[in-house]
């Protein structure tokens, strides 16, 4: 039977009023909020799965301890290359061990888990900003956005590392003071140990930077004062050994089943290391100041942030205070420690939002109020495409900025792009807070989702170490010795399903370990491509540089150009004689 146009227009009308129908679009339109921000959270997530593979070191350090442990058993000591890793507690990993023990082993999965805690964070920031200001429910909406509109917490929270699980524990603890703070004291007190431990167990005693001085400088944030401080300090004690027994009831059993040196790390080195002198990313004091700004973009160029801030002040009650004694104090604290990492400051982020979701509210904003961030994006865009166009068009241009060659690959039309989303920020910008803020975080989720689409799909190659961890893989498998050079972070044993240690060889030993069997074979990384007579098994680029695999007599050769280039012989190569590409081989291309 046909139907005519007007009957299947009468058929939809009939259908969308039907009342299951009538009551879906009800929901849908209640939970509205939530639903845009778990679609923004989401496609930024996806966008980033399926256009840049594990990042190394650390993403694919952390699945493959998570590998190790998972095919070893080793539920209780996280494991890298067949060794206790003292560096991070267990609970990340724990967390991909759920997923893989219903889904199987599947990468897809070890990559969720930290962006998951980042979508659980907005919505635990939220509930915080309601339990504070439960008469201001615009509040409340204005925070997650505020969160995730900070265009380095659009990158992090896609990311496989730590600090999301961080976020998400200390906004927890946040929770449980202010449940404190209304007199409900006892449970208060277990949900700020539930966030204590929890977040020892995700990433050691840091937690007590963030938590700590909102618990100890209570006096000058809890307004009305409890009934007893008495009483308070005592629950403040309880609530923090407590938390601290979540975190030592993993930490005892791990140390005495990981040993003497794996104990003594991770119950005093580690800590006692990065507070005194970091192991890694030892920078000045001050290093801080100029970096949290940074991490603000786009609100610190905002100027109705700028007003909000004074507003709040002016408008202050416990809840500002509290944000105010978190955000200043942990602050001052991290900047003390000698170990500083950008990320080290995202569970400051939610305090920064509920001083700035306070002030919003009072601030009056005009019609052209995010004109200022929207055309910061699109300066930066065509600064973007122009020095892109420079990058591909200049003969020396790659020399000049000291960037690797791949960078050449972005294309012009990734900065126009990034301009494009700026102007239509500019063009329909809207006077309500609440559609400002979130149009903005829209600019910022639009911009990270353009660095993955346009940026970054062009230079993963450069960053995928699968092929290369399959070759290494099958040479195990077959039983052929393969080493590595010098350090070994774990970047093939999860690409690669590993199943057992790779043996990592000292350079000065390599060239005697290669002469004891001529089928050994060793990995390196090279400053380029190997010349054709250079008989390298493998090769694949690698950061700007190559990754090889090598026998002896490569590697042999490739010590005596070595040499010769440091007594300041000029080696004139094969690929100086030929056109410039001719010499470029795919990744994994055997000689």
């Amino acid at each position: 039977m046909t139907i005519t146009p007007d009957q299947a227009v009468a058929r939809l009308r009939s259908f969308a009023d039907r009342e299951w129908a009538l009551r879906l679009r009800a929901i849908i339109w209640s939970w509205r909020h939530e639903l845009a921000l778990v679609g923004t959270w989401l496609t930024l997530v996806l966008v980033a799965l399926n256009t840049r593979p594990l990042l190394p070191i650390d993403e694919t350090r952390y699945l493959s301890v998570a590998w190790e442990m998972w095919i070893r058993d080793s539920y209780l000591v996280p494991l890298l290359n067949g060794e206790p890793y003292s560096h991070k507690p267990p609970l990340l990993f724990w967390m991909i061990h759920a997923g893989w023990s219903l889904f199987g082993v599947q990468e897809w999965w070890g990559r969720m888990v930290a962006p998951l805690f980042g979508l659980a964070s907005l919505f635990a920031a939220r509930g915080l900003a309601r339990s504070l200001w439960p008469l201001a429910p615009e509040r409340a909406r204005l925070v997650p956005w505020l969160l995730i509109g900070c265009l380095a917490w659009a990158v992090f929270t896609t990311v496989t590392m730590f600090d999301m699980l961080m976020v998400t524990f200390t906004v927890v603890a946040m929770l449980g003071m202010v449940q404190v703070w209304r007199g409900r004291a006892m449970r208060g007190w277990a949900i700020v140990a539930a966030g204590i431990g929890l977040g020892a167990l995700a990433k050691g005693p840091v937690i007590a930077v963030y938590v700590l001085p909102v618990i100890l400088l209570a006096p000058v944030w809890m307004r009305p004062a409890p009934a007893s401080w008495v009483r308070y300090g005592i629950g403040a004690l309880v609530a923090i050994a407590a938390g601290a027994f979540i975190g030592v009831a993993w930490a005892l059993p791990a140390a005495e089943v990981g040993g003497y040196n794996y104990g003594r790390a991770i119950l005093w080195g580690q800590t006692a290391g990065r507070i005194a002198e970091a192991f890694a990313h030892e920078r000045p004091w001050w290093w801080y100041l100029p970096v949290l700004p940074a991490l603000l973009f786009p609100w610190i160029v905002w100027p109705a942030a700028w007003r909000a801030l004074p507003t709040a002040l002016r408008n202050m009650d416990g809840g500002v205070r509290l944000a105010l004694v978190w955000l200043l104090a942990s602050f001052v604290v991290l900047s003390l420690i000698s170990g500083k990492q950008p990320h080290y400051l995202l569970p400051l982020l939610p305090a920064v939002a509920l001083v700035l979701a306070v002030g919003l509210e009072r601030v009056p904003l005009g019609r052209w109020n995010s004109a200022l961030p929207g055309l910061a994006v699109v300066a930066l865009g065509f600064a973007l495409a122009g020095f892109s166009y420079w990058l591909r068009n200049g003969v020396a241009a790659i020399e000049i900025s000291g960037l690797p060659g791949y960078a050449a690959n972005i294309s012009p039309l990734f900065g126009l792009s990034v301009a494009a989303v700026g102007l239509v920020v500019v063009r329909y910008a809207r006077s309500s807070a609440k559609l400002a803020v979130a149009g903005l975080a829209l600019q910022s989720a639009a911009v990270v989702v353009l660095v993955h689409v346009l940026a970054f799909s062009q230079i993963a190659h450069a960053f995928d170490l699968r092929p290369i961890s399959r070759y290494v893989a099958s040479a195990q498998r077959s039983g052929r010795p393969i080493s590595i050079l010098g350090e070994y972070h774990g970047q093939f044993t999860f690409l690669g399903r590993m199943q057992r240690p790779l043996r990592i060889q000292p350079v000065d030993g390599a060239l005697g370990w290669l002469q004891g069997d001529f089928r050994r074979v060793v990995v390196m990384t090279m400053p380029d491509i190997p010349d054709k007579w250079m008989l390298t098994e493998y090769v694949q680029p690698y950061r700007g540089r190559t990754l090889a695999v090598v026998n002896k007599d490569t590697y042999d050769a490739w010590l005596i150009i070595q040499r010769m280039q440091q007594n300041g012989v000029t080696i004139v190569r094969e690929r100086d004689r030929r056109a410039p590409d001719a010499n470029v081989r795919p990744p994994g291309q055997h000689e």
